[in-house]
């Protein structure tokens, strides 16, 4: 069976808040009204592909069936896809708006908490990031209109890190570049979208209020940007930001040569700074990369990957502990 790491080609979508930004830093091959790059995807509405090698043109679901064993490991062969992963470019602001959780979404749905890395943003940049009030005067303020007078405006820079739990009140905000890992879901209930038309069908989009209040969580703690935790593993600086049962999300500094350790699960990697080789093919900035469980993944340049899988703190624990990492009370915390 052929392990080898191998190249995703992502499905385009276009929105109204869309752009050209993902064309302009990454070059992808998009339309004047791209917003997202689904990367990693095994969802049908937009699936990404094998691009070159022996799988070349299958839809990622067709290649995660074909490895059986040698895709999952040691993991439990899942009924579906665990992962979603998107390139974000927002020329104008996205809804304001609201995931659920899988506990409390509604039938048919699936849970939906997520993550960002801010990519490029503008100076004195600000992220929608929960509101500045509890469910009483939210609500109040959704019946005489001043939605926008409640919201909780976070300063964000490029690098920043935001895990964006289920039930947490966000919006992406203009000419922002956003790195997405999130559970495969495309579940989003809106609370405003800024009274805008879309000029697609002359009428407002949807709004989805009573759901989202549903599922709004107001005593979130109104947190900041994750700091993480960074170590040095084989002369590579890691980061680890995320490690929950949902998904883990990991950045990686390499110089010169860069050789993962398997840890029984599949991984994606997305270059977002350098330029690199891998399997003998050039990586630039925006390519995605996956690897099965039973491969290896190689990388050898300078540049930033981030790295998307599922490991479970459990299996993060017993990893870093085999490297010497002695206070694993740090991984209980990686959201």
């Amino acid at each position: 069976m052929d392990q080898a790491t191998v190249f995703l080609k992502p499905a385009f979508f276009s929105h109204l808040w869309g752009g050209t930004l993902l064309r302009d830093y990454f070059g992808k091959p998009t339309g004047d009204n791209t917003g997202e790059s689904w990367e990693v995807s095994a969802q049908g509405k937009g699936e990404s592909r094998i691009d070159g090698g022996r799988y070349d043109g299958l839809l990622l679901s067709e290649y995660v069936q074909r490895l059986g064993e040698d895709f999952w490991g040691d993991q439990p062969e899942a009924a579906r896809f665990p992962l979603l992963i998107k390139l974000i470019g927002a020329r104008d602001k996205l809804s304001v708006q609201v995931h659920p959780s899988d506990a409390n979404c509604a039938p048919g749905e699936s849970g939906k908490a997520e993550a960002w890395v801010v990519l490029h943003a503008p100076p004195q940049a600000q992220l929608v990031f929960g509101t500045r009030c509890g469910r009483t005067e939210f609500r109040k303020a959704l019946e005489e209109g001043r939605i926008a007078d409640t919201l909780r405006y976070l300063p964000v820079k490029a690098g920043d890190v935001l895990n964006i739990e289920a039930g947490r009140l966000h919006a992406i905000t203009e000419n922002m570049i956003i790195y997405e890992i999130q559970q495969n879901s495309d579940t989003t209930y809106r609370f405003y979208d800024w009274d805008r038309i879309d000029a697609a069908t002359g009428r407002p989009r949807e709004l989805h209020v009573e759901r989202a209040m549903a599922v709004t969580d107001f005593e979130t703690a109104n947190a900041g940007p994750v700091q993480g935790l960074t170590i040095s593993i084989d002369g590579q600086q890691h980061t680890f930001y995320i490690c929950n049962d949902l998904f883990a999300l990991e950045k990686i500094a390499v110089t010169g040569q860069f050789a993962d350790v398997r840890l029984g699960c599949f991984a994606t990697y997305t270059l977002v700074e350098g330029y690199g080789v891998v399997e003998g093919r050039p990586v630039k900035p925006g390519d995605t990369l996956l690897t099965p469980a039973a491969g290896s993944f190689l990388f050898e340049g300078k540049g930033v990957l981030l790295k998307g899988w599922a490991p479970g703190r459990a299996r993060l624990s017993a990893y870093l502990q085999s490297l010497g990492q002695r206070d694993l009370s740090a991984v209980a915390q990686l959201g």
